[in-house]
């Protein structure tokens, strides 16, 4: 045989070997899809978490004024949380801009209170607290 030809088939072969996925040349299939595996019958399939959903729809629904209230409560909270760090931060250079962004989210929050809570008053709706 022509050493040129057995050098080509053999990098025809590697070729081969390399473009489906490392398999052995002698075992790929002539022509046709390729097998895949089955899974083992012994574990069960998955369930795709049917209890989260039953967990949403068993949650109160809000409505425009609770909603509202509940995001003027975490406003708060989160305010009281800004102001806490900043307190603690005090003037520490390693804190700079960790800083600014804290006295700039406890303004933007102030701003958004203060707007939900003049869209509530147009509406005539309050707060229940409990």
């Amino acid at each position: 045989m022509n050493p040129f030809l057995a050098v080509a088939a053999r990098v025809a072969s590697v070729c081969v070997f390399v473009v489906t996925g490392c398999s052995s040349p002698v075992s790929m299939p002539a022509q046709g899809p390729v097998a895949r595996a089955a899974r083992p019958s012994s574990s069960p399939p998955v369930a795709r978490r049917p209890a989260l959903r039953a967990e949403r729809s068993a949650l109160p629904s809000l409505s425009e004024g609770d909603s509202d209230c509940v995001f003027l409560a975490n406003a708060a909270r989160a305010v009281e949380q800004y102001q806490a760090f900043i307190q603690r931060a005090g003037t520490a250079p390693e804190y700079a801009t960790a800083l600014e962004r804290s006295r700039d989210q406890v303004t933007d929050l102030q701003a958004e209170m203060e707007f939900v809570r003049s869209g509530m008053a147009q509406r005539g709706a309050r707060c229940v607290s409990t």
